[in-house]
C-alpha cells in the first residue's frame, strides 16, 4: 500500500504497474482529481488496468436529498469546506462524465453499478500521452454545462 501527499506525483517509476486499485479516492478528490488520474495513467504499463470507484446515482438521495438526475450532475463537489476529520469533501460523478473525461486516458472495460454505495469501473490504459488540461477540457456534450448551473444556489445566478 502506498500513501501519498495531497498532490501528485508519487515519485514512482513510470510504466511499472500492471494493476492499480483505488478505493474511495475519487469520491473525495476535487480540484486535483484529474491530475491524480493522469498520474495513475502514467504509472501503468501499456494496457495496464485501473480499478476505481466513484459516487453517483447510488448516493444522490443520501447526499443531495433529491432524486438522481444523470444530466445535471457531471462532476459535483459537495461539502467543499468539510475537514478531513469529518470525511473531507464529497464528489459525485455521472457515468457519462466519467466516460467523457476518464475515457480520454482509459478504455472503459466494465462498469459495476452499486457496490457499497459506489460505482466501480475497470479501466484499461490507452496508449496516449494525455495532459491534465486535455482531461479537464469540456467535451461537445451539452450536459457539460448543466451541472455548473445546477451547483449555483437559487438567487445567486
Amino acid at each position: 500500500m502506498i500513501h501519498s501527499q495531497p498532490e501528485p506525483p508519487l515519485g514512482l517509476e513510470r510504466g511499472t504497474f500492471d494493476l492499480i486499485w483505488v478505493l474511495s479516492v475519487f469520491t473525495h478528490l476535487t480540484d486535483n482529481s484529474l491530475a491524480w488520474l493522469r498520474e495513475l495513467h502514467s504509472l501503468l504499463r501499456s494496457g495496464g488496468l485501473l480499478i476505481a470507484s466513484y459516487m453517483g446515482r447510488w448516493t444522490s438521495i443520501w447526499l443531495l436529498s433529491e432524486p438522481w438526475d444523470e444530466n445535471s450532475v457531471g462532476m459535483n463537489v459537495l461539502r467543499t469546506g468539510q475537514g478531513w476529520d469529518a470525511g473531507g469533501p464529497l464528489v459525485l460523478m455521472s457515468d457519462w462524465w466519467v466516460r467523457e473525461h476518464w475515457g480520454r486516458a482509459f478504455e472503459i472495460d466494465q462498469v459495476l453499478p452499486e457496490m457499497n454505495g459506489q460505482t466501480w469501473v475497470l479501466l484499461r490504459k490507452r496508449h496516449v500521452d494525455v495532459t491534465v488540461e486535455e482531461l479537464e477540457r469540456p467535451g461537445d456534450d451539452p450536459r457539460e454545462y448543466a451541472p455548473l448551473k445546477h451547483n449555483i444556489p437559487p438567487g445567486r445566478g
